[in-house]
C-alpha cells in the first residue's frame, strides 16, 4: 500500500468518525430537548408563575421529532447506500450525492433543534401576579 492510499484510508476514517460523532450529537440534542421540555411541562402547575401556550409546545415537539427523524434519515441513507455498493448494485443517483444528502439531512436536524428553542423562547410567558 502506497503512502497516498494510506492517507486516503486515514482521511476516510476521520471523515466517517466525524460524521458519526455529529449524528450522535444531533440525536442527543433533539432527544434531550424533548426530555427537557416534557420535564418542564411536568413541573408547571397552577401555582407556577411560568406558562407556555399549548401551540408552542406542540410546534416545539414536532420540530424536535423532525430533528431526530432527519438524523436517523442520514443513517438510513448511508446504510442503504453502503449495502447496495457492497452487493455491487449501487444506486446511481446516490453514489455522487451521498455527502450532499447526508449534509442536508443533518442541517435539517440542527435547524429543527434551533427552531424549537426559538419557538419556546419567544412564547415563554411569566405571570406577574
Amino acid at each position: 500500500m502506497t503512502s497516498t492510499e494510506k492517507f486516503k484510508d486515514w482521511n476516510f476514517e476521520i471523515v466517517r468518525d466525524t460524521g458519526i460523532t455529529a449524528l450522535k450529537i444531533l440525536i442527543t440534542l433533539n432527544s434531550g430537548g424533548i426530555v427537557v421540555l416534557l420535564t418542564f411541562i411536568g413541573s408547571l402547575g397552577e401555582t407556577s408563575q411560568f406558562s407556555l401556550p399549548l401551540d408552542a409546545i406542540k410546534c416545539a415537539l414536532f420540530l424536535l421529532l423532525l430533528g431526530i427523524g432527519s438524523a436517523f434519515g442520514t443513517l438510513i441513507v448511508s446504510y442503504v447506500n453502503a449495502a447496495r455498493n457492497s452487493q455491487g448494485r449501487p444506486i446511481p443517483w446516490t453514489t455522487k450525492r451521498i455527502v450532499n444528502i447526508n449534509a442536508t439531512l443533518a442541517a435539517i436536524s440542527l435547524i429543527s433543534f434551533l427552531s424549537s428553542v426559538a419557538v419556546l423562547t419567544f412564547n415563554f410567558q411569566t405571570s406577574t401576579t
